[in-house]
């Protein structure tokens, strides 16, 4: 078993029995009731994802300390790390959208610009979007108009994404396929004549 599969069965043991003990002590109509345990079911998930996300950054900031970002490039003296708890950063992926803190570096002893500690280690920007998300959003649109696709996330991924930001992430994927496809097309004169078999001609 891998150490993914071993962590996700040892969290499952530990929320069931929690959810166990506390659906033994509710009354019989809430328990009996699908709409309570469908909300119950969502808000579990949601508090997952975002302890999974919280995780995330913890372990992120350990990193920048072990890697020696803390050192600013400028004057080669300590920067400090530093939130913005008011101004989290949204991150979209497929089924909901986190909000996590944003950590930034801020020298103080010289005049070297604030970075970002996500954009830094993981590129990512408030807004940005799994990839995952991208192609469920690209393939939704594919088949229909964007108004069509929008409806489409919505009611059967339980995404909610703006017109335009779902035609801009469609339009990322189109662009990123045709440069692979491009690319692709470059190498493949070179790579089908390196593949090809030397004639008995060409051989004599």
């Amino acid at each position: 078993m891998c150490p993914m599969s071993e962590l996700i069965s040892e969290l499952e043991s530990v929320v069931k029995a929690k959810l166990q003990l506390h659906m033994a002590e509710r009354q019989i109509l809430e328990v009996a009731s699908l709409i309570c345990v469908q909300e119950l079911a969502l808000e579990a998930m949601q508090a997952t994802s975002r302890a999974v996300f919280d995780a995330w950054i913890a372990v992120l900031l350990v990193m920048v300390e072990q890697l020696g970002l803390l050192e600013c490039p400028r004057c080669a003296k300590r920067r400090k790390l530093k939130m913005r708890p008011k101004d989290p950063m949204h991150i979209d992926v497929l089924g909901l959208t986190v909000a996590v803190p944003k950590p930034y570096l801020e020298c103080g002893h010289c005049d070297a610009p604030g970075l970002s500690v996500l954009k830094l280690l993981t590129g990512l920007s408030s807004g940005e979007g799994s990839a995952q998300l991208k192609l469920l959003a690209a393939y939704c649109a594919s088949k229909a108009s964007y108004g069509k696709a929008q409806q489409e996330m919505r009611v059967h991924h339980n995404q909610e994404l703006e017109r335009t930001k779902l035609r801009r992430m469609a339009l990322e994927v189109e662009q990123e396929a045709m440069a692979w496809a491009e690319q692709q097309r470059q190498e493949w004169p070179c790579n089908a004549w390196s593949r090809r078999p030397v004639s008995k001609e060409w051989r004599s």
